[in-house]
């Protein structure tokens, strides 16, 4: 949290620990405003995002790094890792970086245009992230066609054929997807308004196959907060 005195950008505290501590102090950097602050990803580092550019900085010694993403501010996502000791900032055109505290590691550089992207999935080690584009120029047997894209250290790999959503991917690359009848979006539901079609993976090696045909049709319902929905298909055993 940033200091009301003006002595401090940044203050800490750790559970064990009787006081708050300067981390940042006011003559730091002017980047590290405490509006930038993403996240503490271990005792010492901290990120920072000042628009496109990601910064580590080391509060016990100073130093910081950092490193610049192309893209576009509104096709930019961050996701943090399932122990929360890293970050991965991801932009929907194909560039990815991963912060932890031993570096910044780019995983793709490469850029591609993606149409009606959807928000990344990213996997627990923040290692793979994936997310589904569709077109409005191809048609596959008179359905819109889609793209899968997957990045990871790898670079970025695209998958054509029928319209998919992206709903999660592991710590091996696994991607979990489920078909779309058309590429509408809802802003409501921040969901595909139609029903999932069909359950499908795509794995680490680029293999896909369906794994259910999610019947009976899956009901909408809502999730765990007022404003969050999910589609949810279930039957008895």
């Amino acid at each position: 949290m940033g200091g009301a005195d003006g002595s401090c950008r940044v203050w800490r505290w750790a559970v064990g620990e009787p006081e708050f501590a300067c981390a940042v102090a006011a003559d730091a950097p002017e980047w590290t405003d405490p509006s930038r602050l993403i996240a503490a990803i271990s005792p010492r580092h901290y990120v920072f995002r000042d628009g496109l550019v990601v910064r580590r900085y080391d509060h016990t010694s100073g130093e910081h790094d950092g490193r610049p993403l192309i893209g576009d501010t509104s096709e930019l996502f961050t996701r943090a890792s399932a122990d929360g000791r890293a970050l991965l900032f991801v932009t929907t055109r194909g560039a990815a970086l991963r912060v932890d505290e031993a570096r910044l590691e780019l995983l793709s550089a490469e850029q591609s245009p993606c149409v009606g992207g959807q928000p990344p999935v990213a996997s627990p080690n923040a290692r793979f992230a994936a997310w589904t584009c569709v077109s409005d120029t191809q048609d596959v047997g008179g359905l819109t066609a889609g793209e899968i894209v997957r990045v990871s250290s790898a670079g970025m790999e695209r998958f054509q054929g029928v319209p998919m959503w992206a709903l999660a991917i592991d710590d091996d690359g696994d991607l979990l997807l489920h078909s779309r009848d058309d590429q509408d979006f809802s802003l409501e539901l921040l969901l595909p308004p139609a029903a999932p079609r069909n359950l499908y993976v795509l794995t680490a090696d680029g293999e896909l196959a369906r794994v259910d045909a999610l019947e009976p049709d899956p009901e909408l319902m809502r999730g765990t907060g007022p404003a969050v929905f999910r589609w949810i298909a279930a039957q008895a055993l």
